[in-house]
């Protein structure tokens, strides 16, 4: 009898943690096509971790370059205050490649296609078309226009915080006022998976980044290499083809993935635990730690799982309803809040730490399909947004800035 007793009371107790999981509501707050309102809205409904930033500047190339206007560009760059009023609008021309660098320190090189919105930009200016053959000249400016630094040779964005200049076998890393502080060694060039994915991966602070370099013409091998702020190295670790890193915001551990595997380093640079999320194929899945460095999300072209790194246990996998290509964006909020997955095809999947799919979004609804070789597969018809979206991801909120609106999606617990 009181065993009895004791089943009934304790499937009682599992029914009421059932009835107590929780439920997780998404609800547009925001749509609109005015840089002003949208930046109002920010104004007036800040959240925490980290802020979303406000359109401070928007970069359109209005002219771009052909053989009978001997290919010179011309941009049309505006620059807003916080309450979206534009301060000032400028239109330069040349043999010009604009820079915007955005508020999480991932940037986009402008193209006819989109305007591109940023709150910093590097103008890199040459004496011909032949932007790496001939002395270039590059001006980074700030959200109001003001010139933070100029230099005779070309740069590129390094985060939030840093600039490199690509010499012979080396990086020269420069601060954010443009001093050289640092050189990086054995290094041709930053590299990356894959387009559209950054070779770098910072803490928001800045403090720490995981950068991804070729290290070896020959062989084309990349090596990982974790610096501080100032561009110091702190440890590098080599692989033999491209990788996707990402390093927890409070950078304790930095995951690498290759292409059959996910490594987890600590910041020591010792190897923690090895991962193998999926099949092993030529595509390299899309990572992303939670900013304390609990939980590791990987996903492929049509599957998520979710690791805690504390005991190394697989926790749930789940199937997506995608193609052929990996997401293009992974972010995991604080526990107990909500992980998104972005996709090229302008699909976004919103999942709870459970594992449970709350909402998929639709980013954009113009998408075409092109072929695209798919390793060990062949030519496949993929299913791609014309103009991906910029989506910034906070502790309960998504912005998704498109060509031509400003949408925000709020994420509460009922």
């Amino acid at each position: 009898m009181h065993k009895f007793i004791l089943i009934i009371l304790s499937a009682f107790v599992f029914y009421l943690i059932g009835l107590a999981k929780t439920e997780i509501a998404v609800t547009n707050v925001l749509k609109t096509t005015d840089i002003q309102q949208y930046n109002r809205w920010i104004h007036t409904n800040r959240t925490e971790y980290p802020q979303p930033s406000p359109i401070w500047i928007k970069v359109e190339l209005t002219k771009h370059g052909t053989k009978n206007n001997n290919y010179t560009d011309e941009y049309s760059i505006s620059y807003y205050d916080a309450e979206g009023n534009l301060v000032s609008q400028e239109i330069i021309e040349g043999w010009i490649l604009v820079t915007v660098i955005r508020s999480d320190g991932t940037f986009l090189y402008c193209s006819p296609k989109q305007p591109c919105y940023g709150e910093k930009i590097i103008v890199n200016e040459s004496l011909d078309h032949h932007m790496y053959l001939t002395k270039r000249k590059a001006t980074v400016k700030e959200k109001n226009g003001e010139i933070i630094f100029s230099t005779n040779n070309p740069i590129g964005p390094l985060g939030r915080l840093l600039y490199f200049r690509e010499l012979i076998e080396s990086l020269e890393i420069l601060n954010a006022k443009g001093e050289v502080v640092n050189l990086i060694n054995k290094a041709i060039a930053l590299s990356c998976a894959g387009a559209g994915f950054m070779p770098w991966s910072f803490t928001y602070d800045g403090e720490y980044g995981v950068i991804q370099i070729g290290d070896d013409e020959m062989s084309h091998s990349v090596a990982v290499v974790l610096i501080d702020s100032v561009g110091n190295e702190i440890w590098r670790r080599n692989f033999s083809s491209g990788v996707k890193t990402h390093i927890s915001d409070n950078s304790l551990l930095i995951a690498i993935a290759e292409k059959d595997k996910v490594n987890l380093y600590n910041r020591q640079g010792e190897l923690l635990k090895i991962y193998y999320p999926f099949s092993p194929t030529n595509v390299t899945p899309t990572i992303s730690l939670s900013p304390d460095g609990d939980h590791l999300a990987a996903c492929s072209r049509d599957e998520i799982c979710l690791y805690d790194n504390i005991s190394g246990s697989l926790l749930w996998r789940n199937s997506l309803e995608e193609g052929w290509l990996p997401p293009k964006q992974i972010y995991l909020g604080p526990e107990d809040t909500y992980i998104a997955v972005a996709y090229l095809s302008s699909n976004l999947y919103l999942l709870s730490y459970e594992g449970d799919i709350i909402e998929k979004i639709t980013l954009s609804e113009e998408v075409e399909e092109k072929e695209q070789f798919i390793p060990n597969i062949g030519l496949q018809k993929v299913k791609v947004a014309k103009s991906i979206p910029f989506c910034v991801f906070t502790q309960n909120e998504i912005h998704i800035r498109r060509v031509d609106d400003f949408t925000v999606y709020r994420i509460e617990e009922q």
